[in-house]
């Protein structure tokens, strides 16, 4: 590679890396805003009921994901074929996860002892099935390192989602309100994402020997990955009533989301990044140790100083019925700083095919967070 192309891939990384921060900035603003709002509209129980069927549903969704994006990225070529059968792969994943939520609605319902999660659950699954059917034809630009289009569609998508959320909450101070937004922001992003990427579906599998190679390692590191995400409040949706486990949730996500507008946004450049690198094993290796440090200096003051100021913030920001969250929310946002040093990892593990890493890496989590939860 010569010295001009590789100025040329850093510019576009630039250049990417900043369009993905002021998206994930200005998405995520919206995203408080509507925690901010619905807080004050709800009540903690509610976000405890919707909180318990999404993690169902997301726990599902990683059983049936596979790195569609990644394969479409790491091809030389971008076929009409390779998009089909990826637009195909979406297509079904969505189906089997309807089927599978309607099937077990009922039976977790009685489970977790209330009949609400049923119809939730049902409903919810249409966020991860309208995901899947995001015009695969958004690579060619991911590919390209440009994630302007990201930045609009989903800008279009929490704001439409916002606007449904708090237009029900005010109508009818229901759980309903975070269901809808759930469901509405990825339903508006899809039928934007072929309006910026325009693409004719057409059911085919002829590629699926370029995804089949990606199901066995991705499929159970996806898997470990989400029930490390999720098992907490898994496990204390059972223990717990609504109210505290509404707590505890609105604390996770007020805590996520410095690590979701920043920390992801640097990460997700880094596939098409390393792909470019894979031939040039030690620029490979001093991209990614860069990018670890980065991570690390820009995420850690981040996470302490929200450890820090979790009292005051939750008080002035939530009102009294929140102020169970701000101990939580303190140690949700120290708990966040070790996994800053793998964030790259996952990109590296597709980039050199060695999905098993990634996996590897889960199961050492999920090994120490169950411990930890049985513990507290």
């Amino acid at each position: 590679m010569t010295h001009r192309a590789q100025r040329d891939i850093a510019a576009r990384i630039a250049a990417g890396t900043a369009w993905l921060v002021a998206a994930r900035l200005a998405t995520r603003a919206i995203d408080f805003l509507g925690l901010l709002i619905l807080a004050n509209l709800l009540v903690p129980a509610d976000f405890g009921l919707v909180a318990v069927a999404l993690t169902v549903v997301q726990i599902a969704e990683a059983v049936f994901e596979l790195p569609v994006g990644q394969v479409l990225i790491r091809s030389a070529l971008i076929t009409h074929d390779l998009l089909d059968t990826a637009f195909t792969i979406g297509l079904l994943r969505g189906a089997l996860l309807a089927a599978l939520m309607i099937a077990v609605a009922e039976p977790f319902a009685i489970l977790y002892r209330d009949p609400r999660l049923a119809a939730l659950l049902c409903l919810l699954v249409i966020a991860p099935a309208a995901r899947a059917l995001v015009s695969p034809a958004m690579t060619h630009f991911a590919k390209a390192i440009d994630f302007r289009r990201d930045l609009l569609i989903e800008l279009v998508g929490k704001g439409i989602a916002l606007g449904c959320s708090i237009w029900l909450a005010l109508s009818s101070h229901s759980y309903w309100a975070i269901a809808i937004g759930t469901i509405v922001n990825p339903v508006a992003m899809a039928a934007a994402s072929y309006a910026v990427a325009p693409y004719r579906p057409r059911l085919s599998l002829a590629r699926w020997g370029a995804f089949a190679n990606f199901v066995g390692w991705s499929t159970a590191s996806q898997l470990i990955s989400a029930v490390n995400w999720q098992i907490d409040r898994l496990l204390l949706g059972r223990l717990l009533p609504p109210a505290a486990l509404g707590a505890y949730v609105l604390a996770g996500d007020i805590a996520a989301v410095p690590e979701q507008a920043f920390v992801r946004p640097i990460s997700r450049p880094l596939l098409p990044a390393f792909t470019a690198l894979r031939q040039d094993p030690p620029r490979l290796i001093a991209a990614y140790l860069r990018t670890v440090t980065s991570v690390l200096t820009l995420g850690m003051p981040v996470m302490l100083g929200l450890s820090m100021l979790a009292q005051p913030a939750v008080h002035l920001a939530l009102g009294p019925k929140w102020q169970s969250s701000w101990p939580i929310l303190q140690w949700i946002a120290v708990s966040l700083i070790p996994p800053l040093l793998t964030a790259p990892l996952g990109a590296l593990s597709v980039t050199l095919g060695r999905n098993d890493i990634f996996l590897r890496r889960n199961l050492i989590e999920l090994a120490a967070t169950v411990p930890s939860i049985a513990v507290s």
